[in-house]
């Protein structure tokens, strides 16, 4: 399969299933009110996720297992940073061009278990399985072309990946959230995806681009935690 080709079926195939995702899961939710409000958005991400892995496994070539600790140490830390200091950037960077801060409009109804299931746990590892799992995997036979940052190579694959999932929180702006926050968020969510993408094709596992994805998310937990 041409390699343009594979970029558009795979962009295409992401793209469907995260929008299955939300629309089917905001309906579903409607209807049946689990616990969250993303359990079935999540849920749904997570079959789907697992199903085009399946049927894809030829191209895919999907590989999660228990890592080691020690090589946990750098995703974690990474991933926390990413949380604290790309904000930060962009919000000075806001601020300095007259524009207003807004926090999460999702995050003012849920409560701290709620967090730590849906937002720690639960939905990065549905994230991930779509967008590194499959998306990333999918694209593979772009890997030989790679951009280096700080002495580390970059796949064109955990670019494009790492690209998509941050347009993906586009999807906010439907909800309400300012433009400034969704901008945020894309940065946030997009520097995110290039530690997960990166530590993922460095092991060849999709559990180390989990670990970095719930680093990432730690600390948005842990304040929601702290200020209940």
């Amino acid at each position: 399969m041409a390699k343009t080709t594979k970029f558009i079926n795979g962009v295409f195939i992401t793209i469907i299933i995260y929008f299955i995702a939300i629309l089917l899961g905001f309906y579903l939710n409607k209807i049946v009110p689990i616990f969250s409000p993303t359990f079935w958005t999540h849920s749904l991400m997570l079959l789907l996720s697992i199903l085009v892995i399946y049927l894809f496994k030829k191209d895919v070539h999907y590989q999660i297992s228990l890592p080691k600790f020690k090589k946990t140490l750098k995703p974690i830390l990474f991933g926390c940073l990413t949380s604290i200091i790309v904000p930060m950037i962009v919000t000075i960077i806001i601020l300095a061009f007259g524009g207003k801060l807004e926090g999460s409009k999702l995050m003012e109804n849920i409560t701290p278990l709620q967090a730590i299931i849906f937002i720690f746990i639960y939905g990065p590892i549905a994230e991930e399985l779509l967008f590194r799992g499959f998306l990333l995997n999918y694209l593979a036979p772009l890997s030989n072309r790679s951009i280096v940052i700080f002495k580390r190579h970059i796949s064109l694959s955990v670019i494009i990946a790492a690209l998509m999932f941050g347009l993906a929180h586009f999807i906010l702006l439907a909800s309400g959230q300012s433009i400034s926050f969704v901008i945020n968020t894309f940065c946030f969510t997009f520097t995110l995806g290039i530690f997960s993408g990166y530590y993922q094709t460095k092991y060849h596992n999709n559990a180390y681009a989990i670990i970095t994805h719930m680093s990432g998310n730690l600390f948005a937990v842990l304040v929601l935690i702290l200020t209940y």
